[in-house]
């Protein structure tokens, strides 16, 4: 499967939206990469867990001739952003 640069571009945009909406969700602060990192990963988990169950694809957008199901992708990246932040809860850093 190929995709052009411009569907590249176009996926990254729709990851990082989903990365700041599942950000805002859970309260979880981070920045733009975290966020376009996040959303991309959280759409993959969403993605599994709604084929696994054999849920709909929900609000999908095509993205070159690939399906982007903008729900299952805040979906995912919410539990992945909850996990993130339940594992990091108990880790402290000191600098100094």
């Amino acid at each position: 499967m190929e995709i052009s640069l411009v569907g590249l571009l176009v996926l990254l945009v729709l990851s990082l939206i989903v990365g700041l909406i599942a950000q805002a969700i859970v309260r979880y602060p981070g920045g733009l990469l975290a966020a376009t990192g996040t959303g991309f990963v959280g759409g993959l988990i969403g993605i599994m867990l709604a084929r696994a169950t054999g849920l709909p694809e929900l609000l999908a957008v095509n993205v070159g001739g690939m399906r982007f199901p903008i729900a299952w992708a805040i979906l995912g990246s919410i539990l992945l952003l909850a996990v993130v932040s339940l594992v990091a809860r108990g880790r402290t850093y000191r600098y100094g």
